[in-house]
């Protein structure tokens, strides 16, 4: 499992400008078909935030030889309102009984026929627009890559 935060809650160090962390993987060779995995996305932003401009973002960036591809994995306004929060006391630092604090569980991401050559590159982004008040944090677990399958002449 991974995890991204767009403050200081994980790692105990600022993300980029106080607004992004980024997660890449990789090269991966060959030509990658399909992505999937699990994301759980938590905010101190739900749910007062959602349909504001302050949109907190996670993405996946897949970049390869000859094309790259940008693909939205959810946001706080795509997510909407929550009804569930993380337990009080999960993470040290995160706002535990606040009214904005909420987390969609975990969730299934597939993306289908990629179509990208290696050597290739998976980066996660997760990004704070615009306050760099309150944290979100990305979860992601069990990657799962199919690659093209290379064919063979037989030929010796």
């Amino acid at each position: 499992m991974a995890a991204l935060s767009t403050g200081q809650i994980i790692s105990g160090y600022n993300a980029l400008m106080g607004t992004t962390s980024m997660l890449t993987c990789g090269p991966i060779d060959g030509t990658i078909k399909e992505i999937s995995f699990k994301y759980n996305l938590a905010s101190a932003e739900f749910n007062v935030y959602v349909g504001s401009i302050f949109d907190d973002s996670a993405l996946l960036m897949v970049s390869g030889s000859e094309k790259s591809k940008v693909y939205m994995i959810s946001s706080i306004n795509i997510a909407g309102y929550q009804t569930n929060s993380l337990p009080y006391g999960a993470i040290q630092g995160f706002p535990d009984s606040d009214v904005h604090n909420g987390i969609t569980g975990w969730k299934d991401f597939v993306i289908k026929d990629i179509n990208i050559k290696g050597p290739v590159t998976l980066t996660f982004v997760l990004s704070d627009v615009g306050d760099s008040a309150y944290s979100t944090i990305l979860f992601i677990d069990d990657v799962k890559i199919k690659m093209e399958k290379e064919e063979k002449s037989g030929k010796k």
